[in-house]
């Protein structure tokens, strides 16, 4: 009954529907049909924009074999007046631009990196170039250049050129006649900065293409731009700026090397980090570097405007390039203008902390140099920006706000203040890169470099005479009676950067310039603590004063005003009354006038109580810089030089006058000692004639007439040797010690790592033999052995530092003829050698500074040393073992140790041992030649050198295919992984030849180094969860054979494509088991393994896992690498109880294989 009733009112809603679509929906639809009639009737007759046909391409709803004609101007998309790949058969460009860009990583959703610079280099150079002359406004800009044809294309379009366009010019037409000059524009990914599959199929067709059939018969002269960007996409981490890109750099590497022999170079590279510091640095160098390249000058000098005193002291004064500055900051100190020389002008001024972005318009600099980088952020509102989004694409909008590529540009560098104990060296570094940015002579940025570090030593030199801290003792010639006077210790100083007790440490410029060329102390630096100040004795009278002082002055007494951990602390009073009080007080700000509390100095402001409790002020120990000085403090500039030459004149002139002094005070103390001692001798003189006489009453002095075990010089040989001591029994350092007369003694063969007490033996002592015992250093009581002749540290444990030789005080020791520390692992470099030769006779510090010692070139002490590094000529072949051709006998014989090969000489091919025994005589290159020699006469090498020794097949044990299965998927998913740039999947161990090595190690060898913190323990840990599924797939294969070892491994290596590469695994402590993965062929890919002198063991590791002694010399077997793959697995230990050396190989049931060097390899053995 209720659908009865409803049926009517269903039947009126449906008619009252259809009215209302009849009404409404059909004339909508009929003009939407006209309107697209229309429109689709005005395309048809309007040609595709060029970025339009190349975004239709890579979105794949376009393909070039549609396209009408006339659209083929694809390589137009960035200037509409370039020519088109067809035309570029008839007409030459005058530049081809071909860009590579990263399409999955856009610019904040638009256009990829390398496109957009691309673009905005060919509208640079597509419009007349102006050249700069220095002046404040355009009326002395003349033209340069006139405009210049450009054809611009991606790397995508060019590789497939010949296909999408045949008929057209090829590839090696392009590049050769069809342009000019070429222009490469890399980008890099975000952060990985590896180059795109695209480029990487370039770089294939360059290296196939040859121009012979060319006009040219070369590529056109080329440059390249690498691109580089900061940040990812959607928000993903910042990467920190960066210049240029990997992938720009060495494809630029590689194009160079490829065309070195014919194709020259447009120009030098641009680096360049976009999307952070905006176009500018592309501008820049597009105009003063690529468009003068293409006319045939050199590079435009760039406009820079400068805020930072320091990098404008070095551009007016060091680089000699004054002119090019055309505004600094307000501080600068200007020394030249104003001085009588009118040709020099005045340097506009500008605020570097809140710059006049009007005035910076009005100087128009192309360069802008600051040493904070709130300064640079100031200047990024008007600093060119790109513009990205919907207007992108369209080439009237490439810079935001400012128009087009035409518009004022310039380039933000930010160089800031050097921190840290290599603080000079950076300062030293960064003047070769601000030379490098203004374009100045090389070689004047050298120079300047170079009299910052060279000044400091010259220096340094005259402070070491003068007051050098240990190096400054003094010694009497007279060694029958040596004195010493007591050693001058390291001069502290304290630095004044104001009145309010701010100081520099050292690591600042001026703290490390003090401390470089003077050899002084900091008080700043941060080592002394509370706890040290209250362990004295006159704590509490130092805290007193201090208060009193901190009250009176209105100084905090606790260092709370600055932070902890900045170079400029502001320091307490309490620091001036530490064990650590300064020697010297520099202060380094303007005193000159004095008139205000800040043109004061500290002590100046002090009454003279209180300046009398500090002994530098007290002392006249002041050294008050010039104002000139005083800026020049504030820098990082060469003139650091004259400031500590300043001060070590005023030092070395109050320590002359300090001297003489003391040397009268020490004069009169000396008359009253032999005074003395004179009256003391003639009692005792008196008492002895008295107490001595004969039967005849005549008396006589022992000292006159000695007896025969007086005048004899005992000498203790070998008493000591070989006792296993460590540590010399007091009984012979006693005091009856002396009166043997010892010359010689040997403590050799022993434990021993230090020597107290031989000072005892200072009076006699002239040979000294320490070899086989545990010093890391040469014991300092030996520069107390005024006549030591010979020192013999052999066989020890020595380190190559001139701490631990000691050269200082074995270079005063004016008997010594012979210092032997051979076989000292680290004492093993020429160039210790050679430091050791010129120091013992006599020369300077720095080899730079030695010019006598050179034009000798022998030593006046005989110093040995086995030297290992750099390699002496043919004692090896290869760097490594990656280098090395495993067919050849000589590299399968180089992972053994020179000792090794001798022995082998000896015992297996009965070598005479007195021929090759002295390692000294017979070098390793004599000892391998006679070695090779003996294998040739055998036949087991043939004349070019390839092993010809037998090989005896060891066949391992088949691992199942239940356990090889997800093997293969695990190993394919870590080389997926490590082909995308994954962390952790690089070449680990590059001294092997393989594509890919990965080491994990054990979660029992990394758990317990976990708790200590280790990083390299966290790292192995986040490895081993990334790749646990290959482990646990890798050990359930492994203990299907051997589950004991399965549980104690510790490591496993994983690796592709793995090739020959002889070595000897150090580390390992037992065998290890080797699975190898792949489809090559059956029989080859095995593990070489050598058994002995005359044999060779081939493991057959493929699908199965054979047992290997890593500690004999080993290698993989030849494989067909181009046509196929191979996975390999290593377990190994680290770790643990090593075991002893039986076997180089196991066979299926733990056996031992020897080798039969007497008999060739059977087929029964083959088989």
């Amino acid at each position: 009954a209720a659908v009865g009733a409803a049926l009517p009112f269903l039947l009126c809603a449906l008619a009252l529907a259809a009215l209302t679509f009849l009404g409404l929906a059909l004339p909508l639809s009929f003009a939407t049909a006209a309107w697209w009639v229309v429109t689709n009737r005005d395309s048809e007759k309007k040609q595709d924009s060029p970025s339009t046909i190349l975004s239709r391409l890579r979105a794949g709803t376009l393909r070039l074999s549609t396209l009408s004609e006339g659209s083929e101007r694809v390589c137009s998309e960035i200037s509409n007046r370039g020519s088109s790949i067809a035309e570029i058969s008839n007409k030459t460009v005058d530049l081809l631009v071909v860009y590579s860009g990263q399409a999955d990583f856009k610019m904040e959703g638009g256009d990829d990196a390398a496109r957009l610079v691309a673009r905005r280099i060919a509208d640079i150079v597509e419009r007349p170039s102006v050249c700069h002359t220095h002046g404040d406004d355009d009326s002395n800009n003349t033209p340069c250049t006139p405009p210049r044809t450009v054809c611009a294309v991606d790397v995508e379009t060019l590789c497939d050129v010949e296909t999408h366009f045949p008929g057209g010019p090829s590839l090696e037409k392009m590049l050769a006649d069809g342009c000019a000059n070429v222009l490469f524009v890399v980008e890099s990914s975000v952060c990985l900065e590896s180059p795109s599959d695209a480029l990487r199929k370039f770089k294939r067709k360059l290296k196939a293409l040859s121009f012979a059939n060319t006009d040219r018969t070369a590529c056109a002269p080329f440059t390249t731009v690498a691109v580089s960007r900061s940040v990812g996409p959607d928000g993903s981490v910042w990467c920190g700026p960066k210049v240029g890109g990997k992938a720009g750099a060495e494809f630029d590497r590689e194009i160079d090397e490829l065309f070195c022999d014919k194709t020259t170079r447009l120009c030098p590279r641009c680096d360049a980090e976009i999307e952070h510091n905006g176009p500018g640095v592309v501008d820049r160098w597009a105009r003063e570097v690529l468009v003068p390249a293409l006319g045939g000058f050199a590079p435009l000098t760039p406009r820079i405007l400068s805020l930072s005193s320091t990098h404008t002291a070095l551009l007016t004064r060091h680089l000699g390039a004054r002119d090019s500055v055309v505004g600094c900051d307000s501080w600068f100190h200007d020394t030249e203008h104003g001085v009588g020389d009118v040709s020099v002008t005045k340097i506009p001024r500008i605020d570097p902390w809140a710059p006049d972005l009007e005035l910076v318009k009005q100087l128009n600099p192309t360069l802008i140099v600051c040493a904070y980088d709130a300064s640079a952020e100031a200047l990024r509102e008007i600093a060119p920006r790109w513009r990205l989004g919907d207007s992108f694409a369209k080439r009237e909008s490439v810079c935001e706000g400012e128009g087009d590529s035409s518009s004022f540009s310039f380039e933000i560098v930010t160089l800031p203040c050097p921190l840290g104990r290599d603080c000079l060296r950076k300062s030293a570094a960064q003047i070769l890169t601000l030379g490098g940015l203004a374009r100045v002579d090389e070689n004047v940025a050298q120079q300047a470099s170079d009299k910052l570090t060279d000044g400091l030593l010259e220096i340094r030199a005259k402070a070491e005479k003068a007051f050098g801290g240990d190096r400054g003792s003094i010694r009497n010639d007279n060694h029958e009676n040596p004195k010493t006077k007591t050693l001058r210790p390291q001069p502290w100083i304290f630095i004044e950067a104001d009145p309010e007790l701010f100081s520099a440490d050292s690591c600042t410029p001026l703290g490390a310039a003090l401390a470089e060329g003077l050899g002084v102390g900091n008080i700043a630096d941060p080592v002394w603590s509370d706890e040290t100040l209250s362990s004295t004795d006159d704590a509490s009278l130092s805290s007193r004063a201090a208060a009193a002082l901190a009250l009176r002055m209105k100084i905090p007494n606790e260092e709370k005003s600055a932070p902890k951990d900045t170079h400029y602390p502001q320091l307490s009073a309490s620091r001036f009354w530490s064990p650590r009080e300064p020697d010297w007080w520099v202060v380094a700000h303007p005193t000159d006038s004095g008139s205000s509390a800040t043109e004061k100095s500290f002590g100046d402001s002090l009454d003279p109580e209180d300046r009398e409790r500090h002994a530098a002020l007290r002392e006249k120990r002041v050294v008050a810089l010039s104002n000139h000085l005083c800026h020049a403090a504030s820098q990082w500039t060469p003139e650091l030089v004259d400031v500590v030459a300043a001060v070590f004149e005023e030092m070395a002139k109050r320590v002359d006058e300090i001297e003489v002094v003391v040397e009268e005070e020490e004069a009169v103390v000396e008359v009253q000692e032999d005074t003395e001692a004179k009256e003391v001798q003639e009692t005792q003189e008196a008492n002895d004639v008295n107490a001595f006489r004969d039967a005849d009453g005549t008396s006589f002095d022992s000292a006159m007439e000695p007896t025969s075990a007086q005048t004899k010089r005992e000498v203790l040989h070998d008493s000591l040797r070989d006792r296993n001591l460590r540590g010399l029994p007091k009984s012979f350092l006693t005091t009856d010690l002396p009166m043997l007369g010892i010359t010689h003694l040997d403590l050799s063969k022993n434990e021993l790592s230090e020597l107290p007490g031989l000072g005892s033996l200072a009076n006699s002592l002239k040979v000294l033999k320490l070899e086989r015992n545990w010093f890391e250093k040469v014991p300092p009581e030996v520069g107390t052995l005024p006549f030591l002749e010979e020192l013999d540290l052999s066989r020890n444990f020595v380190r190559p530092s001139d701490a631990s030789l000691a050269l200082d005080s074995l270079s005063k020791l004016k008997h010594l003829k012979v210092v032997d520390l051979r076989w000292n692992r680290k004492v093993c470099t020429a160039e210790v050698l050679a430091r050791m030769r010129r120091r013992l006779s006599g020369g300077p510090v720095e080899e730079s500074d030695s010019n006598a010692c050179e034009s000798d070139g022998i030593s006046s002490v005989d110093v040995r040393v086995t030297v290992s590094f750099p390699a002496p000529d043919g004692a090896f072949v290869g760097s490594s073992p990656a280098d090395r051709n495993a067919n050849l006998l000589r590299a399968q014989l180089e992972p053994w140790s020179t000792l090794q090969l001798r022995r082998r000489l000896i015992e297996d091919f009965h070598q005479d041992q007195a021929a090759v025994g002295d390692p000294e005589r017979v070098l390793r290159a004599e000892v391998m030649s006679l070695l090779l020699r003996r294998y040739e006469t055998e036949g087991l090498l043939t004349p070019k050198g390839i092993a010809q020794r037998p090989q005896r097949r060891v066949v391992g044990t088949p691992v199942p295919e239940l356990h090889l299965a997800p093997l293969r998927v695990e190993l394919k998913a870590w080389l997926e992984q490590r082909a995308k740039g994954a962390k952790g999947n690089v070449q680990e161990r590059p001294s092997i030849d393989a594509e890919a090595y990965m080491i994990l190690r054990s979660p029992t060898d990394f758990n317990a180094k976990l708790g200590a913190g280790s990083r390299a323990a966290r790292k192995a840990a986040d490895k081993f969860a990334k790749f646990e599924g290959l482990w646990k797939c890798a050990e359930t294969a492994l203990r299907g054979v051997d589950s004991a070892f399965a549980n104690e491994f510790t490591a496993l290596a994983v690796t592709y494509q793995f090739q020959g590469s002889p070595h000897i695994d150090k580390q390992n402590v037992g065998p290890f088991y080797g699975l190898a993965i792949g489809d090559f062929a059956d029989g080859t890919g095995g593990i070489c393994v050598e058994s002995t002198a005359r044999t060779v063991l081939a493991v057959n590791t493929k699908h199965a896992l054979g047992k290997i002694d890593g500690r004999f010399p080993h290698w993989v077997a030849p494989w067909d690498v181009e046509n196929s793959t191979r996975f390999s697995l290593i377990y190994y230990r680290t770790t643990g109880d090593p075991e002893p050396i039986t076997a180089a190989a196991f066979d299926g049931d733990g056996i031992g294989v020897g080798g039969d060097s007497e008999r060739e390899s059977s087929p029964e053995d083959e088989e």
